[in-house]
């Protein structure tokens, strides 16, 4: 399963302390962290170039949008510390127009 294939990745110093002290914060209870995330999703884009016929995507009021970059870069500071960064969601990734830019 890929997410049991993840948390067998070594992690670098980083992210070992980062998710240390996550867990201890969680153990704690605490609702302030000092922490990181240990995973951040991103959906890039809702662009799809399929049209299945069961998405809701064909909605009259359905709107594409693309996650501005400026938003993915905002976060480049957790990226040494995170454990996994995804990059999906409703659409087709690859499809948001400065795709090559985010990564």
């Amino acid at each position: 399963m890929k997410t049991e294939r993840l948390f067998e990745t070594p992690l670098t110093e980083e992210q070992q302390a980062n998710s240390i002290l996550n867990q201890r914060e969680f153990r704690e209870g605490s609702t302030v962290l000092k922490s990181y995330p240990r995973r951040l999703v991103f959906e890039l884009t809702n662009r799809c170039n399929f049209q299945c016929i069961m998405c809701g995507r064909e909605a009259v009021n359905f709107r594409v949008n693309d996650l501005p970059v400026d938003v993915v870069t905002a976060f480049e500071p957790f990226y040494s510390k995170t454990e996994e960064v995804t990059l999906h969601g409703w659409g087709e990734g690859t499809l948001h127009p400065k795709l090559p830019r985010i990564l």
